[in-house]
């Protein structure tokens, strides 16, 4: 049985129209009126990347893009599509997403901000709750600094949905500062002392720096750094780290990755590069609008990490956002050390889920709440394979029942 929403009292929003877009052919034909309501938000929400994305993530999805017109003109787009899945392992689960998928911060409804914003964010948020089939909504990543938060926040609680905090966006207001000189004068003391003692070292030990910055990117550019980060990756499965990901391990992912940084249309991405030597030693993927600089990717050659390249190459980066005029410096999800010492501010990204149907309500229980007993005896490993998948249901049904 699937769960089922009452419509927002209050707003009369007969006048917004919402139609379902389910084939590539119509995708296609929302460029212009995407990127029109995308404009100001960070690149990952335009429609090069988002329709980027979909041609190597559609494996097992559907597209289930919303659009809500107003008086015949496009005034909102709901970016989704369903994934067909399985959950623990053998039972069928639809998932309704944002397009974008893990590699995307910053996932949103796109909406003209005029006086029917709140409009048409519900007609949109009461279609996708009331007249699509699947088992679990799951919009990853939602953040505060977005137009729409206030009404994710209302009608979250309004609703009843979980609305929970999943990461923090560390970021420099750059805004803050006349200049880059005043923004170097004011970071800690340690840093300074940190990036001294590594450019001493440096020095001493006759090295000659260079710093590239590029927009013009290529395919040889993404195998030089795909190498650097695949060696940081296996640098940190060696020391035990086993948690870390690498975009450039999965075929996907790097296709992804050559497809939308080796465009033409390279005005908001950027490449930037430290050599030591001659030799690329770190490096950052980075994505730019009018105003922000979005830290998106990195990495740094394991051999290099006692002379700090990565420190250098954010240090020159922050200096070439100050030179562009920009606004903000955005090092996206995560709050490592090293983000946050260069930030002087940050955002919430925060998810929302609900379980539609009995199928999700069951196992997202016996997810949290079956004894770990349970869970050992049936986990679900390849000894699982030998089990009749009908024998496992009835045994995890008696657990629902005895939980």
């Amino acid at each position: 049985m699937k769960t089922q929403f009452q419509e927002s009292a209050g707003l009369n929003n007969s006048d917004i129209n919402i139609t379902l877009i389910k084939n590539i052919e119509d995708f296609i034909s929302l460029k212009e009126d995407w990127d029109r309501l995308a404009n100001g938000l960070a690149p990952i929400n335009s429609f090069e990347w988002m329709f980027t994305w979909w041609k190597y993530f559609k494996n097992n999805k559907e597209l289930k893009i919303l659009i809500a017109e107003r008086n015949g003109q496009i005034v909102g787009i709901a970016p989704l599509f369903i994934e067909n899945t399985k959950a623990l392992k053998f039972i069928k689960f639809r998932k309704l997403c944002f397009l974008g998928g893990d590699i995307s911060d910053y996932l949103d409804f796109l909406i003209v901000q005029d006086e029917d914003r709140e409009k048409i964010f519900i007609s949109l948020l009461d279609y996708a709750l009331n007249n699509l089939s699947y088992d679990y909504l799951d919009f990853k990543r939602i953040n505060t600094a977005y137009p729409n938060f206030d009404l994710w926040q209302k009608y979250s609680k309004e609703k009843q949905l979980d609305f929970e905090l999943s990461k923090e966006c560390p970021a420099l207001k750059l805004a803050d500062y006349d200049t880059y000189n005043e923004y170097y004068g004011k970071i800690s003391k340690s840093l300074k002392r940190n990036l001294n003692t590594r450019h001493n070292k440096l020095q001493k030990d006759g090295f000659n720096t260079e710093i590239i910055f590029k927009n013009d990117i290529n395919e040889e550019d993404i195998k030089s750094i795909g190498d650097i980060n695949l060696n940081r990756q296996l640098y940190k499965v060696n020391k035990g780290e086993l948690k870390r990901f690498c975009y450039f391990s999965d075929k996907n992912k790097l296709d992804f990755i050559k497809d939308y940084f080796c465009s033409e249309s390279n005005n908001s991405k950027l490449l930037a590069y430290l050599k030591l030597n001659g030799t690329i030693v770190s490096y950052i993927l980075a994505l730019i609008n009018d105003t922000t600089i979005f830290y998106w990717n990195t990495a740094v050659n394991p051999d290099y990490l006692t002379y700090g390249p990565s420190k250098f190459l954010i240090n020159e980066l922050i200096k070439y956002a100050f030179e562009k005029n920009l606004e903000c410096f955005d090092f996206m999800r995560g709050t490592s050390s090293y983000k946050l010492e260069w930030s002087n501010s940050q955002t919430e990204n925060y998810d929302l889920s609900v379980k539609m149907s009995s199928t999700a309500k069951f196992v997202y229980f016996y997810r949290d709440y079956c004894p770990k007993f349970i869970k050992k005896e049936y986990s679900f490993n390849k000894n699982l394979l030998s089990f009749n998948p009908a024998t496992i249901m009835n045994e995890l049904r008696k657990a629902f029942r005895s939980c």
